[in-house]
Formats: C-alpha cells, sequence, structure tokens
C-alpha cells in the first residue's frame, strides 16, 4: 500500500476512535442517567465493546481492506484521546441537556396526552354511567320493598324436619 492508502487509513482510524469516544461518552451519560443494574451494566458494556469491534473492523474493511498494521492501532487510541482531551467535556454537556430536553418533552406530552384524552374520556365515561347509577339507586328501594312484599304473600316457612341418622 502507497503512503497515501496509509495516511487515509490513519486519518480513518483516528475518526472512528474519536467516534468510538461519542459512543462511550453516550453510554456513560446515559448509564450515569438510568442507573442500571450491576448484571445490565455488564450486559451493556459488553454490546459497546462487540460494536466498537464492528466499527472498528468496518471502517477498516473499507479503508485498507481490514489489514492491521501498527497505526491503525496507534490512530485509534490517538482519535480517542485526542477526542477525550479536546471534545469530550462539551460533548457530555450537550449529551446531558438534550436528555433533559427529552425527558421535558415526554413529560410535557404526558400532561398533554392526560389531559386532553384520558380525562375527558373518564369524564364521558362517568357521564354515560350517571343513569345506570340513578337506576340502581332507585331500584334498590323497589327491590326492598318488593322483597317484604313477596315475603309477606308466602306462607311461613316450616323449619326443616330433623335428620335421621
Amino acid at each position: 500500500m502507497d503512503f497515501t492508502g496509509q495516511a487515509v487509513t490513519f486519518i480513518m482510524t483516528i475518526i472512528m476512535g474519536g467516534l468510538l469516544g461519542v459512543i462511550f461518552d453516550f453510554y456513560r451519560v446515559l448509564r450515569g442517567v438510568f442507573k442500571p443494574r450491576t448484571v445490565t451494566t455488564y450486559l451493556f458494556d459488553l454490546l459497546y465493546w462487540l460494536l466498537a469491534i464492528i466499527l472498528a473492523f468496518g471502517g477498516l474493511l473499507m479503508t485498507n481492506w481490514g489489514e492491521l498494521r501498527f497505526y491503525v492501532f496507534l490512530g485509534l487510541l490517538g482519535g480517542t484521546v485526542l477526542y477525550y482531551k479536546l471534545l469530550s467535556r462539551f460533548i457530555i454537556w450537550c449529551l446531558i441537556r438534550l436528555i433533559r430536553l427529552i425527558v421535558f418533552i415526554a413529560g410535557w406530552v404526558n400532561r398533554l396526552i392526560v389531559a386532553c384524552v384520558i380525562k375527558p374520556v373518564g369524564f364521558c365515561g362517568r357521564m354515560c354511567l350517571i343513569p345506570f347509577a340513578y337506576v340502581g339507586r332507585k331500584t334498590a328501594g323497589m327491590q326492598r320493598r318488593t322483597a317484604s312484599l313477596i315475603k309477606s304473600w308466602l306462607p311461613a316457612s316450616k323449619e326443616d324436619p330433623p335428620k335421621k341418622e
């Protein structure tokens, strides 16, 4: 491979290292916000590294047909270090603000749905049940009167004969 091909590969690995740093910061911010349990953290750590391997290998396949050279590792490490020294704090700040904005918007949408859909539907449901509640209250008294009337018409019941043993 000529020098320009190696230079392009080196620049791409620096970019991939920075991209992996951004993805890791995003994962760190999410882990800090949601505070998952230990097992979940291990699982997502594994998923991060699988994603990192896939991205690095895919990038290497696109730039130099997957050849592993020493400068590839230097580029990945250098890109990650440059990202953490220059951009990490700003990206974390932006990600935290973005997550707060998403949570705020989700809460606002939730309150909007409750106010515009759930409460009116519940109100209409209660309004539809008013006639049934009224009829139930009115018929409860009639049921008592009817039961006492039927009892007065029926002959007095005799006690059950004793059981034979």
